[in-house]
């Protein structure tokens, strides 16, 4: 029995790291409130968030996926500690504190709140509670098809800041947080930025106007190598092909139409295949732009064909002499 005690004790004491359980118990002062009032003093947030991989941007689901470390650290007045090294506070304590209402906007795989001590660990130090996650967010992105393929697409990180339980400055990492971000191989991206957005309206929008909401803003650009050698160029070819049908002999009929519609069935694979990747969308895309004018260049060569044949045709039967009938 006192070896249980003896191990259950010493395991208390090694989480806390060098603070006992009284110490940690103490650490909240009866008068502690989560909720402060409007006339204390607003609360330091420093806020980084730290962004390592794009690893999916999806046209069809119309999202992007992210890895990101995120970093939360702010200054707790009403505690009492003493000065000590970093603490892991047990859950039970860390229920018990204030913490910043945060969210995720546009996050499809997030929970409610991002800062939640039933789930992130509160480390202490001093008076200083520091949070840090690393997880991968899926975001909403809505991509903008019209110039598919040389589209350049915005996706956003849209975060909001609650300010319902105590007055907030937050301080927000202004360096690049996107250095050395690994991205898609079909992408690159062009440039990132943040900035103060205005917040949304939901089913509490009376508290609303005390929120702070601001986005990052990333903006990819389409590598079109690909397109340029697996659509365009060879469409082109076919095109070029079609037209080989002008030096042959007018009354060459089955050869002349047979190039023809080889030529307009072999664009619409092509086509059909380019589409394969693209969600249904009512925008009409550069690409459908030049695939449509393709095979309209086909379709125009056969229809020429047709209106030189029927010329020749009414032109031949003009210079026949009719024989007369004794």
């Amino acid at each position: 029995m006192l070896l249980v005690l003896f191990l259950s004790f010493y395991s208390l004491v090694d989480s806390a790291k060098g603070f006992s359980g009284k110490e940690i118990a103490d650490l909240i002062p009866k008068n502690y409130t989560t909720i402060r009032e409007s006339d204390d003093e607003p609360v330091i947030l420093s806020w980084t968030i730290y962004t390592h991989l794009v690893s999916d941007l999806s046209l069809k689901q119309m999202e992007f996926s992210v890895d990101l470390t995120i970093q939360a650290v702010w200054t707790d007045d009403q505690l009492h500690v003493r000065a000590g090294s970093l603490v892991n506070l047990p859950t039970d304590i860390a229920k018990k504190l204030w913490y910043p209402w945060i969210k995720f906007e546009n996050c499809k795989n997030c929970k409610k709140l991002l800062i939640d001590p039933n789930v992130n660990t509160f480390h202490l130090i001093e008076k200083q509670i520091i949070i840090e996650i690393r997880n991968m967010y899926t975001f909403t992105c809505i991509f903008d098809l019209r110039d598919y393929p040389f589209d350049e697409q915005h996706c956003n990180i849209d975060v909001e800041l609650g300010y319902w339980n105590g007055r907030i400055n937050i301080d927000i990492d202004e360096d690049d947080f996107y250095d050395d971000l690994l991205v898609p191989p079909e992408y690159w991206l062009v440039r990132s930025n943040r900035a103060e957005i205005t917040c949304e309206e939901d089913e509490i929008g009376k508290y609303l106007s005390n929120n702070f909401c601001f986005r990052y803003t990333f903006v990819f650009k389409r590598l079109s190598y690909q397109h340029v050698l697996m659509v365009f160029l060879p469409s082109t070819l076919i095109v070029i092909l079609s037209w080989l049908s002008f030096w042959l002999d007018i009354q060459m009929a089955a050869p002349r139409i047979a190039l023809g519609l080889t030529s307009l069935l072999t664009l619409a694979t092509q086509f059909n295949a380019a589409q394969k990747n693209v969600p249904a969308v009512a925008t009409v895309k550069a690409l459908d732009i030049w695939m449509f004018t393709c095979i309209f260049m086909v379709f125009a060569s056969l229809l020429v064909y047709a209106l030189a044949y029927r010329a020749n045709r009414s032109k031949t039967l003009e210079n026949t002499i009719p024989v007369s009938s004794n």
